[in-house]
């Protein structure tokens, strides 16, 4: 929820100082709303973006939670209604939870100029990466193929058989705090060139850079220290 909320405040105040109209859904689930970030409050969530976007506009989707990859390479995100447990995974689990199949249903009506996707769970790039996706027009219809027609940026906290990092100090998932607290909070991604503007490219690519090192200093117990856990089942 932390990341949720700090995420959707740093990234509605740069785009509104910077003279963009902006229209934000935050999705959490906590005491107050259990399940308020629902697979059909996803699904609801998406079908009204898609109705309203145009070529004009930037749709910025982020995600921080548990991930799931299973053998057969279906990656799935874990909504707050989820069924099952999650220590035997079963296809009751899988039908309640949100595929890589069902993202690309919800996005593909989405017709904006400028796309990206920020996924902060295990097994992350499990979500563009299937055994038979080829990066071209006669791909499979996944999600990798849906971001390569789309031109969709899709940034991946970790790799499709590695766990995510999230450190109790840091209170936040290790890529959503190196994107907020120092890419803009801090205004580091202002960096390729410092120019005095962070551009969603230069942003994307600090996350890349930086995570790692901030997972190595937080390990190290170099800058903080604190319980670690992953984002994983």
């Amino acid at each position: 929820v932390s990341d949720a909320v700090e995420m959707q405040g740093a990234v509605k105040q740069r785009l509104e100082a910077a003279g963009y109209v902006v229209e934000s859904h935050l999705l959490t689930a906590d005491d107050s709303q259990p399940n308020g970030s629902s697979k059909d409050r996803w699904r609801s969530v998406l079908a009204e973006i898609a109705g309203k976007a145009t070529p004009d506009d930037t749709f910025i989707l982020t995600y921080s939670g548990h991930g799931y990859s299973d053998p057969d390479g279906m990656f799935y995100l874990l909504p707050s209604d989820l069924q099952g447990d999650c220590g035997m995974v079963d296809s009751a689990l899988k039908q309640s939870a949100i595929s890589s199949d069902d993202l690309t249903n919800w996005i593909r009506p989405i017709d904006a100029g400028e796309m990206v996707m920020i996924l902060d769970a295990c097994y992350s790039a499990a979500s563009i990466e299937s055994n038979d996706f080829k990066p071209g027009p006669m791909g499979n219809r996944g999600l990798g193929q849906l971001a390569y027609d789309k031109r969709i940026r899709v940034l991946a906290a970790s790799q499709a058989t590695q766990p995510a990092g999230e450190a109790g100090a840091l209170g936040m998932g290790y890529l959503s705090y190196a994107l907020v607290k120092n890419g803009l909070d801090a205004s580091q991604a202002d960096w390729q060139p410092k120019d005095g503007a962070i551009w969603l490219r230069e942003w994307l690519a600090y996350g890349v850079e930086q995570t790692p090192k901030l997972y190595e200093t937080v390990r190290d117990g170099k800058k903080v220290a604190g319980e670690q856990g992953n984002r994983g089942v």
